[in-house]
């Protein structure tokens, strides 16, 4: 008799679960690492001179010609060639010459300035051309000691000071007709070293895709990274980027999005994202905020993709204008999870750790044993009375 109420309180047990419709399962996941980075504004100033077969050589500090005369006499002509090489992300370039030591305005014996070179009334010359990476530009090619320099000038040691700044050409556009073309922008010394800038480019296009295989019953994305599509990071630049949503099954699926970060940068609290999901013809927007939030770090439903049907997934990067050079040539990346729940003859099944089902489930089987020992006891309670 106790095995029978033993066996009849399982058996109960056994139909809650199995007529509640319910399925405890793993859902179906698959996972992109997007990786980006920043650029960086970096610039080299290095001078040359010319030399006697027409080549070139670096600069050396003044001493007539070869040593022949280590003094300057006038009607010299002095070669001093600065140039600039742009080591970085592509930029606008500018520099300020100053003379110091004499008397003599020598900045307008300078010759030799390329196309492209113009002097603003804030005493900066700006070369107005974009100067790609890789690119050279040369400032000027050399200075012309007047004839007519004055002998008050005999004996003084003069010098010429060269400062070059770099701006970024991006997200930004001088005014020619100002007297201050780049107008108050803040120039900062370039705090990176050590890098590649051929590793910073675009990869060629490629379509992203997110499918759920209903043969398989496996979800599959593609590429790895879905923002291998955007070039480099800028201030204020702006990314937009999509990927396919496809249920390739016969019946509709429930697809969920979540966001998982591992490596912890602070450009990720400033880089902010946009994310849009259009499914079934209804475009939702699922997120807005920095690329780091706990609001996309649990399951959000893009929504319920009907059978063999599709759907999109918009997504857009917006890169702060304030950055500073405190953000270049940093790297980051952020997994983005998707996991789906297919809906099978009207019943959703339920993810792995549902705790308000399997608990329920817990707390109706206790009920269920609990009864069935209550009445074994009562049973044995009885025999014992008979007995006595």
């Amino acid at each position: 008799m106790k095995k029978k109420y033993m066996m009849a309180a399982c058996a109960c047990m056994s139909c809650i679960l199995l007529g509640s419709g319910t399925y405890v399962y793993a859902r179906p996941e698959t996972s992109v690492t997007n990786h980006f980075s920043t650029g960086v504004v970096d610039i080299n100033l290095d001078e040359y001179e010319l030399t006697a077969n027409g080549g070139e050589e670096p600069f050396r500090d003044y001493t007539g010609k070869k040593g022949e005369n280590p003094l300057i006499m006038p009607g010299d002509d002095i070669s001093k060639i600065p140039r600039i090489t742009n080591d970085g992300n592509v930029c606008y370039v500018r520099a300020k010459l100053e003379f110091s030591g004499t008397d003599v305005d020598l900045e307008k014996e300078l010759y030799g300035f390329p196309s492209g070179w113009e002097k603003h009334d804030d005493g900066y010359y700006y070369y107005k051309n974009i100067l790609n990476t890789g690119d050279k530009i040369d400032i000027f090619e050399g200075l012309k000691i007047p004839t007519d320099f004055p002998q008050t000038e005999e004996g003084k040691t003069f010098k010429l000071k060269i400062d070059v700044d770099a701006v970024q050409s991006k997200n930004f556009t001088p005014n020619w007709d100002d007297r201050s073309p780049w107008g108050n922008v803040e120039i900062q010394d370039c705090i990176r070293d050590g890098y590649d800038i051929a590793t910073f480019k675009k990869a060629d296009n490629q379509s992203m895709r997110v499918e759920y295989q209903g043969s398989s019953k496996k979800l599959f994305s593609n590429p790895d990274d879905f923002f291998q599509n955007f070039p480099v990071m800028m201030p204020g630049d702006t990314y937009k980027e999509s990927a396919g949503l496809v249920n390739n099954s016969k019946t509709p699926i429930k697809l969920y999005f979540r966001s998982e970060v591992t490596d912890k940068s602070e450009l990720l609290d400033e880089v902010k994202i946009k994310i849009y999901a259009t499914i079934d013809g209804k475009r939702s927007l699922i997120y807005n905020g920095p690329m780091v939030n706990s609001q996309i770090t649990d399951n959000i439903l893009l929504g319920t993709i009907p059978a063999n049907a599709t759907g999109t997934l918009e997504y857009k990067l917006d890169v702060p204008k304030e950055l500073d050079n405190q953000y270049t040539l940093l790297s980051s990346y952020v997994k983005w999870i998707f996991s789906t729940e297919p809906i099978e003859s009207g019943r959703e099944r339920v993810q792995t750790g549902d705790s308000n089902v399997i608990g329920l489930c817990m707390v109706a089987g206790g009920m269920f044993f609990a009864a069935g020992a209550y009445a074994i006891w009562k049973d044995e309670e009885r025999k014992k009375k008979v007995r006595e």
